[in-house]
């Protein structure tokens, strides 16, 4: 389709910027920014995304963020994901219908459960004696 994406990666290989290039353009914009570690989103957890952005409008643009707990046996887990379109003005459409809410067990960090923000389901999950998932309710 004529179109040129190029890539840059921090000091760990992990991806942080894209730029796309449509064919005929002078030069490329920003489509992609991943954003690591910054204490106020991922509270000081070094190596967590803290946030996704597609950058390619402002119009409709697209940002997930990522929030993140720690159980009782000292897991890491993602708590909650929230995702944001904004409209063109920057004002943000339906904030709160976008988030859904992971839960864990306290000893493992396996899932037990999820939230999806927007429809209100909440799903729960059963384990077997050996770790495995069992059922989905």
């Amino acid at each position: 389709n004529g179109t040129e994406l190029t890539y840059s990666y921090d000091n760990l290989g992990r991806m942080s910027r894209r730029w796309t290039k449509k064919l005929g353009e002078a030069s490329p914009t920003y489509s992609g920014i991943w954003e690591y570690d910054a204490t106020s989103h991922s509270y000081g957890r070094k190596g967590m995304l803290d946030y996704a952005m597609n950058t390619n409008s402002t119009a409709n643009r697209h940002t997930k963020y990522y929030r993140y707990a720690k159980t009782t046996g000292g897991k890491d887990y993602v708590l909650y994901t929230c995702d944001y379109i904004y409209e063109a003005d920057g004002t943000i459409q339906n904030s709160n219908k976008y988030c859904n809410y992971n839960y864990v067990d306290s000893n493992y960090g396996r899932p037990t459960g999820m939230k999806y923000g927007s429809t209100g389901l909440t799903l729960a999950y059963d384990y077997n004696d050996r770790g495995y998932m069992t059922k989905i309710k």
